[in-house]
């Protein structure tokens, strides 16, 4: 950090720190020192009772069947605190934690028993030890969490979890696959500062020549050009998204008096399929840019907009739909959308890489 403040500290190169990789234990639940089993067996500390309104006793007695893991954080948190403040007096930027998981149990429910040190590195700021390490490491500015499962509910869940007002949403890892591409826009929907799937650089080491993640690829293709407005709608909360779903191929994006019904797979181009995209890779995004103003794009989604219970196009039109992107934070269109283009939604199949300013009228 005393390096980095030398050397950046007026281009700002370097904007976030990670203090440790997926910080815990490997192999244990908690360290087994004679030390460490003499402080196991007393009482819990009086700050750890308060952060978690329970009352005093030994760590068996208070925290079960969760009390190595524990254990192990109340030490490992304060730890990474001292390291992330000794950075911060030689150069004062946002430090981050990143997080393996713990991830749903492959078993039987009534067998469903949590292992740490296997499962994941004891003591590390997983899900429900996410709020002691916030109470014991303030000094940590995010605690970021890397997501490796595609199932939508999990990545939901993780995502809910970690997205708190003294956390913000932050993903430094996830999978590379196409999978994971539709989740960079379910994250946004939770206010996400970012997005990083593993490995995508092109040094060889994770894909060979000519492979990589296509899908991704398409998301910052499409995304990077705006990546600055994204962030400030996002933070200024007029920014929402829908994923395709089993089951949810219509979802509405609720702006107040405005609406905004996002379809995946519609209109079907023979009529032989269900609704929805293969291997539900569809994905949208809507930012309401002003009362009847909005910014829309995707990949494989339809988007139209409504009033409170009406269809759309039932006292309401676009009165124009302009391609384009941002330059210097100034809006550029390079072309408009005729009536052919929009009178059955924005369609933004896979072929059509666009952002699209939408002006509406409602009479």
């Amino acid at each position: 950090m005393h390096h980095l403040g030398e050397i950046d500290s007026s281009e700002h190169t370097i904007i976030f720190v990670q203090v440790e990789n997926e910080s815990g234990i490997i192999g244990s639940p908690r360290d087994f020192s004679p030390e460490s089993n003499r402080e196991f067996e007393g009482k819990v500390p009086v700050d750890l009772l308060r952060a978690a309104a329970k009352s005093q006793g030994t760590w068996r007695e208070v925290f079960g069947a969760d009390a190595n893991d524990l254990f192990q954080a109340y030490y490992q948190a304060p730890y990474l605190n001292e390291v992330a403040e000794a950075g911060k007096r030689e150069f004062n930027i946002p430090m981050y934690c990143n997080v393996w998981l713990s991830y749903p149990i492959a078993e039987l429910p009534e067998r469903q028993i949590g292992n740490p040190g296997i499962g994941w590195p004891s003591g590390g700021p997983i899900q429900r030890s996410l709020w002691l390490w916030k109470a014991l490491a303030p000094a940590i500015d995010v605690i970021g969490p890397d997501i490796y499962s595609d199932d939508l509910g999990f990545y939901t869940t993780v995502l809910n979890t970690y997205a708190r007002p003294d956390n913000a949403l932050w993903i430094p890892e996830t999978g590379n696959s196409d999978a994971y591409a539709r989740f960079l826009f379910l994250a946004l929907n939770y206010g996400a500062i970012g997005f990083s799937p593993f490995g995508v650089d092109r040094t060889g080491w994770t894909f060979s020549e000519g492979e990589g993640p296509k899908l991704h690829t398409e998301n910052f293709v499409l995304l990077e050009p705006i990546s600055r407005e994204i962030a400030r709608l996002n933070f200024e909360g007029k920014l929402k998204s829908a994923v395709d779903a089993s089951g949810q191929t219509e979802q509405e994006l609720d702006f107040g008096k405005r609406k905004a019904s996002v379809r995946f797979g519609f209109p079907q181009p023979d009529g032989r399929h269900a609704p929805g995209t293969p291997d539900h890779t569809g994905r949208a995004l809507v930012a309401q840019l002003g009362p009847d103003e909005f910014l829309v794009t995707g990949v494989d989604a339809s988007v139209a907009f409504h009033t409170e219970g009406r269809l759309p196009g039932i006292r309401m039109q676009i009165l124009s739909a302009e391609e384009g992107t941002y330059e210097n934070g100034t809006w550029k269109t390079s072309r408009l959308w005729n009536g052919d283009q929009t009178d059955r939604g924005l369609n933004f199949r896979k072929h059509i890489k666009a952002v699209v300013k939408v002006h509406l009228g409602a009479f």
